[in-house]
């Protein structure tokens, strides 16, 4: 038998052959979560605008503020990076350069912006920001006409933000 790990020994497991239910954890959706001060004027823009977003739909918790603020600065960074490719000044600008034997070579600086991009849709991903997550989510949506209408959780949807 086999000496159990400190994960299991908190969750209360004896050995490392033994399983254990699930852990329930009782977390509140949040009201109002302030943006984190280390987010820029146009991240924390971002981030009360994607909390705005998802709170109608009650799966935002204390826990989650640091993806939502992770989401809102690559999303402010990528806006940064594309304005310095576009602005057309500096060793920085454009999305090609040519290098020191004359081959045109893709701006280091765009594999930056692409990381940015993943990285905002992972981030979108994981909060159902994206029509095949919110069905994960349980968030159905039945559209009539012009009429907006739809369920989130069982409830009707309300908020002007439901249809995102």
């Amino acid at each position: 038998m086999s000496r159990p790990t400190n994960a299991e020994r908190l969750l209360g497991k004896k050995s490392g052959t033994q399983k254990s239910g699930a852990i329930t954890v009782n977390l509140k959706p949040l009201k109002v979560a302030p943006a984190p001060l280390w987010l820029t004027a146009r991240g924390k823009k971002f981030f009360r605008e994607i909390f705005r977003i998802l709170k109608p739909w009650k799966i935002v918790t204390k826990i989650d503020i640091h993806l939502l603020a992770q989401l809102a600065h690559h999303k402010d960074r990528f806006i940064i990076i594309e304005e310095i490719l576009s602005s057309g000044e500096g060793a920085n600008s454009g999305y090609t350069y040519k290098d020191s034997n004359g081959i045109i070579r893709v701006n280091p600086i765009v594999r930056e912006q692409k990381n940015c991009a993943d990285k905002i849709d992972k981030f979108s991903k994981k909060f159902g920001l994206t029509p095949i997550d919110r069905l994960g989510l349980n968030i159905n949506f039945t559209y009539t006409d012009d009429s907006r209408s739809g369920t989130i959780n069982g409830k009707p949807a309300t908020g002007k933000y439901d249809h995102i």
